[in-house]
């Protein structure tokens, strides 16, 4: 895959480079990807209580998770918004890891992505994401 920034400050520009950010993770082509995330970046991440700040902060986190193994992430019927130099990207997420034995851990939820229009291409500058509540059926008595 051929890496390329959008100049486009557009709704086009902001789809493509979405696009090129979850093309990039799923490939495992982490630095490719911090190519697209601002360095003030906030994540407001699934399972941590407290925000992550800063592109070195996530990128450590990223780099644990990614040891675990394969990462895929997929966002279902994406819906975009730019007003300005700002583009907001949200959804319902489906990640899943794969071990290395194989086994495939799937979470689902949803997604906030804020991007900003910076030195001429679109960055991530803030995530949000919430994990869908679990309900679990029991046997009525």
């Amino acid at each position: 895959m051929n890496i390329r920034k959008n100049d486009e400050p557009g709704i086009d520009g902001l789809k493509f480079a979405y696009q090129q950010t979850v093309d990039l993770y799923n490939s495992g082509r982490m630095d490719d990807y911090f190519d697209f995330i601002h360095d003030e970046v906030v994540y407001y991440t699934a399972g941590l209580n407290q925000p992550i700040e800063g592109k070195t902060t996530v990128r450590a986190l990223y780099d644990e998770y990614a040891a675990q193994g394969k990462l895929h992430w997929e966002l279902k019927e994406p819906k975009y918004l730019v007003e300005g130099m700002t583009g907001i990207v949200w959804g319902t997420f489906h990640h899943t890891l794969t071990n290395a034995d194989g086994k495939a851990f799937l979470t689902v939820g949803r997604n906030t992505e804020v991007f900003t229009y910076s030195t001429g291409q679109w960055l991530k500058i803030y995530l949000h994401m919430s994990l869908f509540p679990v309900v679990e059926e029991t046997e009525k008595e």
